[in-house]
């Protein structure tokens, strides 16, 4: 068998071959992949910025292979992201694991391996944090041991930050993961078993030729009900999803439907729901790459502004929870945004705003565009209040994420708990009906510590609004298309 190593090094360089597809690289190319990986293990995921690159640096032989080089497009561009990768342990007795890291780089801040240690119920119970040498522009191998004790699975996050206007490089050559001193590669392949629901009774079948979701009782009784897709991209789930909403709006009173879209991408389709086209949002939205199947988030989009076309005084409103992983593409949108409303405004203190939110971010003056909007009343005169509340919600939500992308990331879920209160207050505030397309990850409320160490978009919601909240998971097993109404940790 391959050192496990090779393997990550190969699974990395295949990863940034697909994200460079979409970017491009300077070269307008992707490096070939230099091991064939092993089918038993899971690509890592990868958290750059758009302005990031991961590739085989072909320039460089150590230890008999080429190592892995993340590096930035243009020294001006900050480098920071993280790769995550959950690793499901060996089913024997371990007593310590040990992971070790062989690097090097140029003109790095820090670097860091977060190590969790998670149970077997997916949650995190400790983290251990292992900082990198980088101050050492040669090789260097730094090395980490932790107690094995009540993990299932172990977490594994490489975060690698710099700011400064100078080349910046990390090199990766190995990774290495021992369990009491030897290879994780040479124990058997733990069994991954399959899904399954503790109470039957919980999992109610679904149809897409006849509607059987009268006998879904939380439709009917709960005022905030979330529906939590148990994986992001598959047709059949987004076609229930997008059936259920269209059911709450016909026959439970929804006046709001959330979806786990960054905030500035919906305020674009909500003008299109409201029958006020300010600018095609279509290209947005594919730029976004968003979750969703896009010919049914279409139909929904389009499905929601005929209803209310229909219904103009029983509305409904359709925006996001999520926020953007990069501060500037926040700024991007908001900007666009403004413009597109100018178009029919013609206002210059507008203009001079929307040239304020393209300009490159000031690290000293982070707050500069909230600023200026909250100094220029006039700029409250000329948009619409509803406009306006949202602009200086996205802008300070924004702020409190901070421009950091691992940071964005990681204060995700309570970034989109402040966005869905403020946006039921706002649309919903009669204790009308409202419905969220969400990750069954972020809905569920029992779901504290799974993912990253910070409790769930669901478990926020719980707290604050009570027995107003339910949540439901969409998933699909035997063949169809089912609503799994009892909620469970997993």
């Amino acid at each position: 068998m391959r050192p496990f190593f090779l393997s990550i090094i190969a699974l990395l360089s295949w990863a940034q071959c697909e994200a460079n597809n979409r970017f491009g690289t300077p070269s307008g190319q992707c490096e070939p992949c230099v091991e064939c990986f092993d089918d038993n293990l899971l690509t890592w995921t990868i958290y750059p910025t758009q302005y990031n690159f991961v590739k085989v640096d072909s320039s460089i032989v150590y230890n008999n292979r080429h190592p892995l080089k993340i590096f930035t497009l243009h020294d001006l561009f900050a480098l920071q992201g993280y790769f995550f990768k959950r690793i499901l342990l060996p089913e024997v007795f371990i007593d310590t694991i040990q992971v070790q890291v062989n690097s090097k780089s140029k003109n790095i801040g820090y670097a860091k391996l977060l190590v969790d240690r998670i149970s077997s119920d997916e949650k995190i119970f400790f983290t251990d944090t292992m900082s990198i040498n980088v101050n050492d522009t040669s090789w260097c191998t730094t090395s980490y041991k932790l107690p094995a004790s009540g993990m299932k699975f172990m977490g594994l996050r490489l975060l690698i930050y710099e700011m400064n206007e100078v080349e910046k490089i990390f090199w990766l050559d190995q990774l290495t993961i021992l369990l009491d001193g030897k290879p994780i590669n040479e124990f058997p392949s733990p069994t991954i078993h399959p899904f399954s629901v503790s109470d039957p009774e919980s999992m109610k079948k679904l149809s897409f030729n006849k509607n059987l979701y009268d006998h879904i009782e939380e439709l009917k009784v709960k005022k905030i009900i979330a529906l939590g897709e148990t994986v992001h991209g598959s047709e059949s789930i987004n076609r229930a999803t997008s059936q259920i909403i269209k059911h709450q709006v016909l026959n439970n009173g929804c006046k709001l439907v959330l979806l786990e879209i960054p905030f500035e991408i919906m305020m674009f389709f909500n003008k299109e729901v409201q029958g006020e086209v300010i600018c095609k949002g279509d290209s947005i939205l594919k730029s976004s790459n968003p979750l969703f199947d896009l010919p049914i988030l279409g139909d929904l989009i389009k499905w929601l502004t005929q209803y209310n076309k229909e219904n103009p005084d029983n509305m409904v409103t359709l925006m996001g929870t999520d926020i953007h992983p990069l501060e500037e593409e926040n700024r991007k949108l908001l900007s666009e945004y403004v413009t597109c409303l100018n178009r029919t405004i013609n206002s210059q203190a507008l203009n001079d705003f929307s040239e304020v939110l393209s300009r490159k971010l000031d690290f000293r003056e982070p707050n500069r565009a909230l600023a200026y909007l909250n100094e220029r009343p006039e700029l409250k005169e000329a948009l619409q209040p509803t406009d306006y509340l949202m602009i200086k919600h996205n802008l300070e939500m924004s702020l409190k994420a901070t421009p950091i992308t691992p940071a964005r990331l990681d204060r995700r879920d309570a970034i989109m708990k402040d966005n869905a209160v403020f946006l039921i207050d706002l649309f919903a505030p009669e204790n009308e009906t409202v419905t969220i397309w969400t990750h069954f990850g972020h809905a569920n409320y029992t779901k504290d510590h799974s993912d990253l160490p910070h409790p769930s978009f669901g478990s926020y919601m719980k707290e604050l609004y009570k027995d107003r909240y339910g949540c439901l998971g969409i998933t699909i097993g035997g063949g169809g298309v089912n609503a799994v109404t009892a909620v469970y940790a997993y």
